[in-house]
């Protein structure tokens, strides 16, 4: 049972965490405040990691996943693109890049990181669509560790508009954490319960149905769905 002492702390950490997303009650602005410095805008992409080796190598890595899917030629785009740690490795791999961001100070070290790539176009966007875009006009899309962190209709928002920008038989890769993972269903559990649920960049998780049937609802076919603590979905867009 916890002490008076506790029980005070707790209530202060509450007020400040309450204060501190009062103030920082928007996507970007929560962006922009991890994109301060280089250590906090990479442990704000990927938990924990502050060192540039480990931060590209991770970049490298999904690049190493998603190349099949991708030729020389291919126009792609990606949503949630932060300081560029995919694009790095992506550029040489392909004609275009349309990197999109919420936050114009992730966006500005990205731009500061990737100088030397010519292909790469960062935009900043409103954090739910891509209207800069026009219609059948990317190869491939995708979003990783991205919309996690914004609300469902957002969310459903984006993918609205990435099947719209796809070309006919372009495709798309996404992820989505795994509300049916015991790691992720206990991680939902405690914050919930130790109220830490006041930021806009929230956790917000799915089961693998319901990213299926959203997925499908808006006109995708669902070729592939890879089920862990993530689940890691390969649509197309295939008109008849």
């Amino acid at each position: 049972m916890q002490n008076s002492s506790e029980r005070i702390i707790r209530r202060f950490k509450n007020f400040v965490r309450g204060c501190f997303f009062k103030i920082f009650n928007s996507y970007s602005r929560v962006w922009n405040f991890h994109a301060m410095r280089d250590k906090t805008a990479m442990s704000a992409i990927l938990t924990g990691v502050e060192d540039k080796a480990t931060f590209d190598a991770k970049g490298e890595e999904f690049v190493e996943r998603i190349r099949g899917y991708i030729n020389s030629d291919a126009v792609i785009l990606d949503v949630g693109c932060g300081i560029g740690r995919v694009e790095k490795f992506l550029a040489p791999l392909c004609r275009e890049i349309y990197a999109v961001d919420v936050s114009g100070k992730m966006l500005k070290r990205a731009r500061k990181r990737l100088k030397d790539y010519a292909n790469i176009h960062f935009i900043k966007n409103d954090g739910r669509s891509l209207g800069f875009l026009p219609d059948d006009s990317i190869d491939f899309a995708f979003s990783v560790f991205v919309f996690q962190h914004i609300e469902k209709e957002d969310t459903i928002c984006y993918l609205a508009d990435i099947y719209r920008v796809l070309k006919n038989n372009g495709s798309v890769y996404l992820q989505l954490p795994n509300i049916l993972h015991t790691q992720n269903c206990f991680f939902f559990l405690n914050y919930s319960l130790e109220n830490r649920t006041y930021s806009p960049a929230k956790m917000r998780f799915y089961t693998p149905d319901e990213v299926k049937c959203i997925m499908e609802g808006i006109g995708f076919h669902v070729v592939s769905l890879d089920v862990t603590r993530h689940i890691f979905v390969y649509a197309r867009k295939t008109r008849v």
